[in-house]
């Protein structure tokens, strides 16, 4: 982190997962029982109960280790457990873990999460809570039976420009993720993007390698 920030002065954001838990974790056998179900198309991951308060404490005290090592935020992947399971408790486990987040002084970024975020800013629930979101295959679609990349249609590109939409007049900085985009639909990203004010980056790899 030191020798990212020496160079350039870059901001360092730190993945870390709110909604689901790795096979792979060292504490995964702590934390089974309180998993939902399989993630699709990721067979060593699991939904987790974001409501269970044991859950919410790991994600502070992982927090809290993020922070020490001196990064500059925290990107939280898979709030999207609200889109599996669309219920008041998860709904509102989410919310605790992002107001204890919030304590620590450093500016939040939502990766996808799209039907969570979406009630919290109708409800208004997520004023001053996070800063940013981020939204993975806009313009792109993974086939990951195949193994391969494409284009979103026509309908599923609009709902989540639409959504993106609402994010910048919420108040909230707005990033694009997309994967294997090349020519012309390269530039027609790089051109939503210049003309609504957000950031994007494209990946050649689900593994983000570059």
């Amino acid at each position: 982190v030191e020798k990212l920030h020496q160079n350039g002065n870059k901001e360092v954001f730190s993945y870390l997962n709110i909604g689901s838990i790795e096979r792979f974790r060292a504490d995964y056998e702590e934390f089974s029982p309180l998993t939902l179900s399989d993630y699709q198309d990721w067979p060593e991951e699991r939904w987790v109960n974001v409501a269970a308060r044991a859950w919410q404490d790991r994600i502070a005290a992982k927090a809290e280790e993020l922070i020490a090592k001196g990064i500059d935020g925290l990107f939280l992947d898979n709030a999207d457990i609200y889109y599996q399971y669309p219920n008041e408790d998860i709904y509102q486990g989410l919310l605790a873990m992002l107001k204890q987040l919030n304590t620590v002084g450093k500016p939040l970024m939502i990766n996808g999460g799209d039907a969570f975020v979406q009630k919290a800013m109708a409800a208004d629930d997520l004023r001053q809570l996070i800063a940013a979101v981020n939204q993975e295959t806009v313009f792109t679609a993974i086939d990951f039976a195949a193994g391969s990349f494409g284009r979103r249609t026509a309908e599923d590109r609009e709902y989540y420009q639409a959504y993106l939409a609402r994010c910048r007049e919420y108040g909230l900085t707005v990033y694009l993720l997309e994967y294997g985009a090349t020519g012309e639909l390269a530039q027609e990203i790089a051109e939503y993007c210049r003309q609504n004010g957000f950031f994007y980056a494209i990946a050649d790899s689900l593994e983000l390698e570059r």
